[in-house]
């Protein structure tokens, strides 16, 4: 909806002074109600803490397994880097590397 069309609907609403509502106007125009109200924008900032960034030696590691396991997915190379390098990779992170990587396995 334009802004030069919303504004010729408000005034023509006040000449009118109040004896007609606004949803008989609009569903006389073809519009709905809903899309006469404006909806705020989507902000752009995330929600929740900012992510850290990925640690280049763990980002190492899971291309390494990931290389060497080319079929295998985040869990299970999650598990492996956990055995392997010990206790600081959990899933989520496996998984915010192989994506960063492109080395996400197709469903």
């Amino acid at each position: 909806m334009t802004e030069t069309f919303r504004r010729c609907v408000q005034s023509e609403m006040s000449a009118v002074s109040g004896s007609v509502r606004l949803t008989s106007v609009l569903s006389l125009l073809g519009i709905s109600s809903s899309s006469w109200y404006r909806r705020s924008k989507a902000t752009t900032a995330t929600r929740g803490r900012p992510r850290d960034p990925l640690d280049p030696t763990q980002v190492a590691m899971i291309r390494a397994l990931a290389e060497r396991y080319p079929y295998w997915g985040y869990k299970r190379l999650a598990v492996l880097a956990r055995r392997e390098f010990g206790s600081g990779f959990s899933d989520r992170l496996t998984y915010r590397i192989m994506s960063s990587l492109g080395l996400l396995q197709r469903r």
